[in-house]
């Protein structure tokens, strides 16, 4: 009972666990970070999407380093309070804009961008057919989607279960799912987890 329900902070962090999760976030998510922003190949003035900002280290690293602009969403109404706080300055200034909610809601009508992509989020997510086919609309007609995940035997190692939070996808499940929704030149390295980009 008690791991279940830290593994529900990872999905949606709340109080003072998902503080705690949270800045667990920022300690072990820097590299992969650091790595799906070269995925990304960000042109100047660049519109990008994230989805599952955490804490907002991701989006303030790419901003600091690129002009362009980030919208944001996260499940987490205190992920999406301390990415606020943290990227308080390029929120006012209109680079970034971030929201809270349940991605595969039917009313976000997010559209038009160069980018999209995510860092260990996809194991939340059931059918991943259902969100990559939501995020091909998503994109302009030269965008690309990119994302980090970590392996089934990764999740296992460190106990955690295939149990409604958590999904045990392989890197085969994720491109299979990529070409049905109906993208293409699909390419991932390896390096302590998967980093996959798809081009629409």
């Amino acid at each position: 009972m008690i791991l279940k329900a830290i593994e529900k902070q990872f999905r949606k962090p709340t109080g003072y666990w998902g503080n705690v999760v949270a800045n667990r976030m920022l300690r072990s998510n820097r590299t992969e970070y650091e790595k799906i922003i070269e995925t990304l190949e960000i042109k100047p003035h660049s519109k990008l999407f994230e989805i599952g900002y955490g804490p907002g280290y991701g989006l303030s690293r790419v901003l600091a380093e690129y002009n362009c602009t980030v919208t944001g969403l996260d499940y987490s109404e205190l992920m999406y309070k301390r990415a606020s706080k943290r990227n308080a300055i390029v929120i006012e200034k209109g680079r970034a804009e971030l929201y809270y909610g349940n991605f595969l809601d039917e009313h976000w009508d997010f559209k038009d961008y160069d980018l999209v992509y995510c860092v260990n989020v996809v194991y939340f997510w059931d059918d991943l057919v259902i969100p990559f086919t939501k995020i091909r609309n998503m994109l302009n007609d030269d965008g690309a989607f990119c994302f980090y995940m970590v392996t089934p035997e990764f999740l296992k190692k460190q106990k955690i279960k295939s149990n409604g939070i958590f999904n045990y996808h392989s890197i085969e499940d994720a491109v299979a799912a990529l070409e049905k929704a109906g993208f293409k030149n699909i390419t991932y390295y390896y390096e302590d987890g998967y980093f996959v980009r798809a081009e629409k």
